[in-house]
């Protein structure tokens, strides 16, 4: 991507655009559960209507498909879980993209995920003289940052925040015990088939709960999704106040 494809967008066409992606899965989750329920019906009927008992074999088949949409429901709730979070750390590259690219001064700030003895990445001579203006310069600094927040879990991405922005999600956003679960939960269904992990009970503080089964369901889902909307929103209020954006 270049700046001139990047340069003209707004924080709030951001946020919006976002908060329109996570409505879309949302609707599309009311869509597709209206379906399951119809197709369970439909099964259930089919069921209740087998009246002779020797035909055994059309009886488990019903048995069969209602379990197979079982199972295709649970799959479909790890898929929306997925998606959300997906959209959570897309909506921050390009969100935090757009902020450096209107301060450029705060990429001067050491990245706080940097290790000890390393030093951050610098532009070398070459990828200078590929860049043809100070705004393309700028970008590929900015896009460089804020491709390696790909790379942070939730509680790494707030130490950046405390130390570019002064702005502690763990102090200030009301719901990031709840966000940083779903985060977390996330991983849990992606790695370790929805059995909770070390890493997760780790986080979490429940040592106990290790192989224990996640199950997600409908009311979950719109859980992650209030909690997505409280943080799209609060990021842009806190950022846009403090820096004047």
């Amino acid at each position: 991507m270049k700046y001139s494809q990047y340069g003209n967008r707004s924080l709030t066409d951001i946020k919006d655009r976002y908060k329109s992606y996570i409505k879309q899965i949302i609707d599309f989750l009311s869509d597709t559960l209206q379906a399951f329920k119809l197709k369970q019906e439909d099964l259930i009927e089919i069921k209740d209507n087998i009246t002779d008992h020797r035909n055994q074999e059309k009886f488990e088949e019903v048995w069969s498909a209602l379990g197979k949409l079982n199972l295709q429901r649970r799959a479909f709730y790890d898929m929306v879980h997925i998606n959300l979070i997906t959209y959570f750390e897309a909506f921050n590259k390009d969100f935090f993209l757009k902020v450096y690219l209107s301060k450029p001064k705060l990429l001067l700030k050491k990245n706080k995920h940097i290790k000890k003895g390393e030093k951050d990445k610098m532009l070398d001579y070459r990828e200078i003289l590929n860049l043809s203006t100070y705004e393309e310069i700028v970008f590929h600094m900015a896009y460089e940052q804020v491709e390696s927040y790909g790379h942070l879990n939730i509680d790494k991405l707030n130490d950046e925040l405390v130390n570019k922005f002064d702005l502690d999600l763990s102090k200030n956003f009301d719901a990031w015990e709840e966000l940083r679960e779903n985060y977390y939960r996330r991983n849990v269904v992606v790695h370790n088939k929805s059995q909770v992990s070390k890493l997760y009970a780790d986080k979490m503080g429940c040592p106990e709960e290790i192989g224990h089964g996640l199950r997600n369901n409908p009311k979950y889902i719109r859980v992650i999704r209030s909690n997505l909307d409280k943080y799209i929103d609060f990021i842009y209020d806190a950022i846009t106040t403090k820096l004047n954006v």
